[in-house]
């Protein structure tokens, strides 16, 4: 058994300790937590197992999304260019249908922080955000169009449109107490420095997610930073692994030039 597997299994129940005690519950083996998260109109299902014997902490978490026999190649596919898009958050589909995204973080050098849990459930449901419209639609077999067929496109859309909803937002908070850091705010948002606003937008995702991250500095002091590395959604240049997926279809078959939005 790793030395960091109990510091690991601790920084976990301090994590989901944050949640209600509706919403979450420690499994009788003490390996991990089951917990859901509702976001808007969609209720995530995550499944944390820590592995002492592999020095491993797999997180899962299920949209909610059932994919059909017939649809599941299809489906498959398309996940298959999710993945080959981002590194360590990969999404996968069960024997029974079911989608899910798996993220994993080894704790072999160092416990997994109560923050690295935090972000890694952020990371997951970021991705699946961004898809989870699309993935619904060809689950159920229902066409798409070939904007929607574009994952890249897909993601850099929806983080797009995530951006300026923030933006807007942060823009019409009351900054009365500091006026400086309003016209700052402003001046950077004209200039497009993105990069500048990367606190103020992580805050507001948390609020987004109902996830507010609200460590002490002495939680802080005692854990390690996150090794953001292994899990964050960067886009990969190479292809993925195809062996948790369905057998490939003629996914171009699905996509329809005049396919129509969703109502909503």
């Amino acid at each position: 058994m790793s030395k960091y597997f109990s510091e690991t299994v601790e920084n976990a129940r301090a994590h989901y300790a944050k949640m209600s005690d509706e919403a979450v519950a420690e499994k009788f083996s003490g390996n991990g937590f089951i917990a859901f998260i509702s976001v808007e109109d969609r209720t995530y299902y995550v499944n944390t197992r820590i592995d002492g014997l592999a020095q491993l902490v797999m997180m899962e978490i299920a949209p909610g999304i059932h994919c059909t026999p017939e649809s599941r190649s299809l489906v498959g596919d398309y996940v298959l260019k999710i993945n080959e898009s981002f590194k360590s958050c990969a999404i996968h589909i069960e024997e029974n249908g079911t989608l899910y995204i798996k993220a994993e973080q080894r704790f072999d050098d160092g416990p997994v922080s109560t923050y690295s849990f935090h972000v890694m459930e952020m990371e997951c449901i970021k991705i699946l955000d961004a898809f989870e419209k699309v993935l619904d639609k060809l689950a159920g077999l229902r066409l798409i169009t070939p904007e929607e067929a574009d994952v890249e496109k897909v993601y850099d859309e929806h983080m797009k449109k995530i951006f300026n909803a923030l933006r807007d937002k942060l823009l019409n908070d009351d900054h009365d107490e500091d006026d400086d850091l309003n016209e700052k705010i402003k001046k950077e948002l004209e200039e497009g420095l993105e990069k500048e606003l990367e606190e103020e937008i992580a805050a507001e995702f948390d609020k987004i997610f109902g996830k507010a991250e609200n460590e002490s500095d002495e939680d802080e002091s005692k854990e390690k930073k996150p090794r953001r590395n292994r899990f964050l959604p960067r886009r990969k240049h190479h292809g993925g692994d195809e062996s948790a997926l369905p057998e490939k279809n003629d996914f171009e078959s699905i996509v329809s030039a005049d396919s129509e939005e969703d109502e909503n």
